[in-house]
């Protein structure tokens, strides 16, 4: 399952930032991010209370003065831009007895791009001298993409009362690569997420979409958690998961845990000419089995996006393009693995054997103590047989005695045949 967020000022992808030049997170000349949250919009419930926030309105820009500021940049004395916009003030919700006001924005590489005869949601700081400022990452935005900002606003007089967490837990289906910045996630369902007050704890089970929600909380100090396996981490990332929640506001964390982090790694071969490859074949804490990404962009797959890796503990097995380990326990043929046929491949499973597809599915259940390769929709099979070797060196064997079989590519029998045959 593919999670796509979508703000107006960036794009969410399988966890991972698409930022148009326009809209990248904006840096003081002083090396210091802008006053604000500048990674992502925060939801009016959470924005509307945040420290830097003290007057919140819905206003059209009358006028725009345009001043030059001089500024210090890479040691530079630059001058930059600061606006002196004017509104009217259609509609007060924090903040704001005044009719008219005027709000100050830049001077500091920080300036939101207001324009004369725009309307706008403005979240700002009341200064000390009693005059407005908008920082570009205050959350302040066009009034045609503020539609859910302003029915909550404008719902606020008659909202129970109550605070509410609220957000999503993913985790990662695949491991990093290094052809692609995008990894397929999907729901961390039917973890817990924790929300540890002063005085009480309270719990939420992830859904099966990936949502959790706690309403009616009690206004006040809390810590998020999410009870997970892997290396948990928030997007967009916070400071810290410790909050102060107002009275009808909320708080968001979209949680992903990452099974594939910081996972050691075994010895692999898939070039005899380059040799054993040193933290190659990684287990995720999920259990499963995954390629190193600098060892995953040297592979060479097959038409079916598969590649056969050695491992050293585990013998061969067959990788997808994604890093992760599909085939396991595959027979060695010669010096390389053994091959698909007919769809199927030979795997040994507590020294029995079976037949998996090329997506690792156990078709037919290990339950053969041999077995030959398919050819034109049936295999030989044995029970009770025994290997032999044919030469001194026993690099090659056969299977004898026992019963035979011929079976069809779904496991069903079609005949009983001689152990000559």
């Amino acid at each position: 399952m593919l999670r796509t967020w979508r703000t107006p000022a960036l794009i969410l992808t399988a966890v991972s930032l698409v930022f148009s030049p326009s809209v990248l997170p904006q840096i003081q000349p002083n090396g210091q991010p802008c006053d604000g949250d500048c990674l992502g919009r925060l939801p009016a419930c959470q924005n509307a209370w945040q420290p830097y926030v003290s007057a919140v309105f819905l206003g059209r820009a009358t006028e725009v003065r345009k001043e030059d500021v001089p500024i210090t940049l890479d040691g530079e004395k630059k001058l930059t831009e600061k606006l002196l916009v004017t509104f009217v003030v259609k509609e007060s919700f924090v903040g704001v007895p005044e009719k008219v006001v005027t709000v100050s924005s830049g001077g500091d590489m920080c300036a939101f791009p207001f324009s004369k005869g725009h309307e706008y949601l403005v979240y700002a700081q009341r200064l000390s001298n009693g005059g407005l400022y908008v920082s570009a990452c205050y959350g302040t935005n066009f009034v045609e993409y503020a539609a859910d900002d302003l029915k909550y606003l404008r719902g606020l007089p008659n909202a129970p009362h109550g605070s509410t967490v609220f957000g999503t837990a993913l985790r990662f289906a695949e491991p990093e690569r290094l052809d692609t910045k995008t990894r397929r996630v999907v729901p961390e369902s039917g973890h817990t997420v924790t929300v540890k007050g002063l005085t009480q704890n309270h719990e939420s089970i992830v859904d099966e979409k990936g949502n959790f929600t706690l309403q009616g909380l009690p206004p006040g100090h809390y810590t998020v958690s999410l009870d997970s396996n892997g290396e948990i981490s928030t997007f967009p990332a916070v400071r810290s998961t410790t909050v102060d929640i107002a009275d009808k506001g909320c708080a968001r964390f979209n949680f992903t845990v990452d099974p594939f982090a910081q996972s050691a790694g075994e010895k692999c071969i898939f070039d005899f000419e380059r040799g054993e490859i040193s933290n190659c074949i990684r287990q995720a804490t999920t259990g499963e089995l995954f390629i190193a990404p600098l060892v995953l962009k040297e592979l060479d797959f097959d038409s079916y996006g598969l590649a056969p890796v050695l491992s050293l503990k585990e013998g061969w097995m067959y990788v997808s393009r994604s890093g992760i380990v599909v085939v396991q326990g595959v027979r060695t043929m010669e010096t390389g693995p053994d091959s698909f046929h007919d769809g199927l491949i030979r795997v040994v499973r507590n020294r029995e054997y079976g037949f998996a597809n090329r997506t690792g599915q156990m078709v037919i259940p290990p339950i053969y103590d041999g077995a030959m390769n398919f050819e034109n929709g049936t295999a030989r099979v044995c029970k009770g047989c025994e290997t032999e070797c044919v030469e001194p060196e026993c690099e090659h064997h056969v299977f004898v005695h026992g019963e035979w079989f011929q079976i069809d590519t779904k496991g069903n029998v079609v005949a009983r045949i001689q152990p000559d045959n």
